[in-house]
């Protein structure tokens, strides 16, 4: 059960329940809000489906509720930036590696930093730091005063950041 009010903007919030005294296991608060409608909200207004999709996978139309930013209306730059999040714009070959090992990486145009972690996460060196043109690059990573084990590697590009990890064998 979902309780709102609104706020100082006319934005909907969360407000208490006002609970009786005498409350029993077999007594509910009243619901103002389906939960249908907050999840139709959320695949609208977050994860920026269109309405027919929302009623397709809600199997129902559901009135929205004014509980999120709209985050669709943002640049469309920005959008795709967040679609493109769950691709891979680093990774090495071959892994696990003797002495070298080659980072593959990607680059919109931007400042790229690729930075080589120990297991705890402590900073060692930095691999790549530059501007790359727009495409895919390569930089062969030379090992051979790294002892075996297992090590991080941590793309970063403007706000962007995927860690990958690597293992040395002897």
């Amino acid at each position: 059960m979902f309780l709102f009010g609104k706020n100082a903007k006319g934005g909907i919030m969360g407000k208490n329940p006002e609970i009786a005294d005498d409350v029993t296991v077999r007594d509910n608060l009243p619901m103002q809000h389906d939960f249908r409608q907050v999840y139709a909200t959320i695949l609208k207004e977050w994860f920026c489906l269109p309405d027919l999709d929302v009623e397709t996978v809600m199997l129902d139309k559901y009135d929205q509720l004014s509980i999120l930013n709209d985050s669709c209306s943002v640049s469309s730059s920005r959008r795709e930036e967040w679609k493109r999040s769950g691709e891979s714009w680093v990774m090495n070959y071959p892994n696990p590696f003797h002495a070298n090992t080659t980072i593959k990486f990607a680059s919109d145009g931007d400042h790229i930093v690729i930075d080589l972690l120990d297991n705890q996460g402590r900073f060692l060196r930095s691999i790549v730091d530059g501007v790359y043109p727009k495409g895919s690059h390569e930089v062969v990573f030379n090992a051979h005063d790294l002892a075996a084990g297992t090590y991080y590697y941590k793309y970063q590009r403007g706000n962007f950041q995927q860690t990958k990890s690597m293992l040395k064998v002897r």
